[in-house]
C-alpha cells in the first residue's frame, strides 16, 4: 500500500522535462467536444507539454485513432455504464495521486459531471 504521508503532493513533469496535461473527456465519439479537443491537441506545442487523453467509457470513437497519430497517448477508465462511475473515480484518483500531473482539464456532459466527479 502507498504511504499517504511519504508521498510528495507536488506535480511533477515527464520524464524528459514536458508538462503533464491530462484531458478528461466522456468518450472520443464524432461530437464537436471532441472535435475542439483533437485542434487543441494538434496545437499544443509537443517540444512543452506531454498530453494524455483519459476517456470515462470504454469505447473507440471517431476520434481515438486521429489523437493518437499525433503522439497523444488514449487511456480510459473503463466505464462500460453510469453504474460504473463510482469504480471510475477512484481508478482516477488513485492515477492522478500516481502520475501527479501540471494541468487537468475536463469535458463532460451534464449527466456525467455530477458530484461523482467532484470528489477527484
Amino acid at each position: 500500500m502507498i504511504s499517504l504521508a511519504a508521498r510528495s503532493t507536488a506535480p511533477k513533469c515527464a520524464a524528459d522535462g514536458r508538462h503533464t496535461i491530462v484531458h478528461l473527456i466522456e468518450t472520443l465519439g464524432s461530437g464537436g467536444a471532441e472535435r475542439l479537443l483533437y485542434t487543441n491537441l494538434k496545437h499544443l506545442p509537443a517540444p512543452r507539454f506531454k498530453s494524455i487523453v483519459i476517456t470515462v467509457f470504454d469505447t473507440p470513437g471517431r476520434w481515438t485513432g486521429p489523437i493518437r497519430e499525433l503522439g497523444v497517448e488514449v487511456e480510459s477508465l473503463g466505464c462500460r455504464d453510469y453504474q460504473g462511475l463510482a469504480r471510475g473515480v477512484v481508478r482516477l484518483r488513485a492515477w492522478l495521486n500516481q502520475e501527479r500531473p501540471n494541468l487537468c482539464t475536463r469535458t463532460f456532459g451534464r449527466q456525467t459531471s455530477s458530484g461523482a466527479w467532484r470528489a477527484v
